[in-house]
């Protein structure tokens, strides 16, 4: 008989000035992710989440992960989420055998549905089929080829629209071919380690316009002082480029809390000032610097509170079209701004799961922007 581990993930933010968001296109949102052993482990995870803020209320998810349901070397992720303004859903399915030991065949089916939101003021339907080959499977690292395609549907409720908006009303397909390397750990080094991430997609819309996506990324870890003192160092960046036409709202870079902690979702970068709510824009570039530095040992050896501080600063910029207000004759600012914040962090472990609380201070921001100052997260497996 197959064996099944359940997990349940409990979250709960709560934000003392102003709303925080799903991080529905946040760049830089966390994935966890679990390895379950076929031979000495269960053939399955078993997922559930249960998490609430007060910008969008209670969100609801299940899902199940298994490496040997469907035989040896086939893998199977499904997902589903929802929430009062928006819907989600993935599969994953991934064959070791299909071609053989190499490449790994792999196919994955996102699906997404929102309302109107504080960030985003119109409804959209989205559907991303992808199909990929891994040149080495079974690691973090490697390299990854893949092709996709997209369809979106965008709709708005008002008259009352951007101008820089409007024009993605409608239906819009997307075809892309890209290529995704991850590097090996660089250092290799109990103490510390360095990784690098580069991806470069290109392809073309059903409006004619040919678009590159060039991202890359770094993170680095390292303890000091007999492990009294952990560092990390997270270095994040992307930007798209459209030939024969606008990038749309929903090709753009959103940033919210987990990019530059003290800004909420959507609450940094472009936006069009002369139309009622400042709708955000979303950006054709980003890029994004975190420092984190933890005392694991700080309140006594083995202690169950641990302290950090961070430093957070980042920017999301660049429009093709930047004419907005209602009739396209108002200019919208989408130029580079540095925005930055620092806070504390404490986490509390739970055994099977923590509690971390952020408190963040921006401290370069745009009057216009919308700040996120406290953060209360609670994980529960069990």
């Amino acid at each position: 008989m197959n064996s099944w581990k359940v997990v349940a993930f409990i979250g709960l933010v709560w934000t003392l000035s102003g709303a925080s968001a799903l991080a529905q296109h946040d760049v830089s949102a966390t994935t966890t992710k679990e390895k379950t052993n076929t031979t000495d482990g269960p053939d399955g995870v078993v997922m559930t989440r249960l998490a609430y803020n007060s910008d969008i209320g209670g969100v609801l998810g299940a899902g199940i992960k298994t490496s040997s349901l469907l035989g040896e070397g086939r893998s199977l992720f499904a997902y589903g989420e929802v929430s009062r303004e928006s819907r989600r859903f993935e599969v994953n399915y991934s064959d070791e055998k299909l071609a053989g030991t190499v490449p790994q065949l792999g196919m994955s089916l996102h699906g997404q549905s929102t309302d109107p939101s504080r960030a985003y003021a119109f409804r959209s339907e989205s559907l991303r089929l992808t199909f990929s080959a891994d040149l080495k499977p079974g690691g973090p690292d490697g390299t990854r080829l893949y092709a996709l395609q997209t369809a979106e549907r965008v709709s708005f409720d008002s008259n009352t629209v951007s101008a820089v908006l409007r024009k993605d009303d409608g239906t819009r397909h997307r075809s892309g071919l890209g290529v995704l390397w991850r590097s090996p750990d660089l250092i290799s080094a109990t103490d510390q380690s360095l990784r690098m991430r580069f991806s470069v997609e290109v392809g073309g819309t059903s409006h004619g316009s040919r678009y590159t996506k060039v991202e890359a990324g770094m993170s680095a870890r390292a303890t000091a002082a007999g492990g009294r003192i952990g560092a990390m160092i997270q270095l994040r960046s992307g930007s798209i480029s459209s030939v024969d036409g606008d990038t749309s709202i929903g090709d753009r870079y959103m940033l919210g809390q987990s990019s530059v902690r003290g800004f909420a979702f959507g609450g940094l970068g472009p936006r069009d000032l002369s139309v009622s709510g400042s709708p955000a824009l979303g950006g054709n570039h980003f890029a994004v610097a975190q420092v984190d530095v933890v005392f694991p040992t700080a309140l006594g050896d083995g202690a169950r509170w641990v302290p950090g501080v961070f430093l957070d600063a980042g920017s999301l910029w660049g429009l093709n079209n930047t004419l907005g207000g209602l009739g396209g004759t108002n200019l919208v600012d989408d130029g580079f701004h540095l925005r930055s914040s620092a806070g504390l962090t404490v986490r509390y472990a739970l055994g099977e799961g923590a509690i971390q609380v952020t408190v963040a201070t921006p401290l370069q921001s745009r009057t216009y922007d919308e700040t996120e100052t406290v953060q209360v997260s609670l994980t529960r497996q069990f």
